[in-house]
């Protein structure tokens, strides 16, 4: 589970003072830099369900983000074929959770 200080300290005394899902990392993303999230992100979306508690942050094209709760699964993007592309079958989905945050984009083949 990755986010921000106001997210995972509360958290981390529950895992820690309290005892509960010793089993879940937590990572405080104020202690990180943007490259090593986005490395720790890449190295591990393959092997372990990774969380975002905050919907601000989409470190490549080829993850999305999905609503889970109070949180958002980052999981791999589905590919969009070349063929798909250069027949502008694709589409760029953009929004803006809010005004302090940057937008969050994901790209997706239009199937018919």
């Amino acid at each position: 589970i990755l986010g921000w200080w106001a997210s995972v300290p509360p958290m981390q005394y529950l895992q820690l003072v309290e005892g509960y899902r010793p089993d879940v990392l937590l990572i405080n993303r104020w202690l990180i830099s943007g490259d090593d999230l986005t490395g720790l992100i890449a190295g591990q979306l393959d092997s372990r369900p990774i969380y975002l508690v905050e919907n601000d942050y989409l470190p490549t094209t080829e993850v999305e983000l999905i609503p889970i709760g109070g949180a958002y699964r980052v999981r791999r993007a589905p590919a969009v074929s070349a063929e798909a592309r250069s027949r502008g079958q694709d589409r760029t989905t953009c929004f803006n959770p809010s005004w302090h945050y940057p937008s969050v984009c994901r790209v997706e083949e239009i199937t018919q």
